[in-house]
């Protein structure tokens, strides 16, 4: 997935999935998220960076996800990304044009405030920006 192989494969959950490369950990998410899975998503992504470290880059693809949680939820995951985004270089977060996906990471990242990470609406951007974090460079 986005030129990830199965052995860059590190954790794989009911709905979630982590590669990670040398200098990239991505994250894809599925189906409806609730409060208890955005939670989820948040616990194993950060069992990840306590593992292994933090990377310079980071990215999700959350295109197909049901957002389903509540307001408070989105707060709680907006101060994780917010304190996950200061240890990174860039993000960024594939939500496709639905409007369930792009308006909750639109709200969510509006709160957090930094200019470090994107929200992507196709594929290929993604993919560009994925190629750029493994040659070790922010997208252009």
């Amino acid at each position: 997935m986005f030129g990830f192989s199965d052995a860059e494969r590190v954790a794989v959950g009911e709905f979630w999935t982590i590669w990670r490369c040398p200098t990239t950990v991505f994250m894809c998410v599925t189906g409806f998220i609730d409060d208890e899975r955005s939670a989820a998503w948040q616990r194993a992504m950060q069992a990840e960076y306590d593992r292994a470290g933090y990377p310079r880059f980071a990215a999700m693809e959350v295109s197909t996800v049901e957002p389903t949680n509540s307001m408070a939820s989105r707060f709680r995951s907006a101060q994780w990304i917010r304190k996950t985004l200061e240890h990174l270089e860039h993000g960024s977060v594939l939500t496709g044009a639905r409007p369930g996906p792009l308006v909750v990471s639109r709200a969510v990242l509006r709160i957090v405030g930094l200019s470090n990470i994107a929200v992507l609406t196709e594929p290929e951007a993604l993919q560009r920006t994925i190629d750029a974090y493994r040659e070790g460079r922010r997208p252009e």
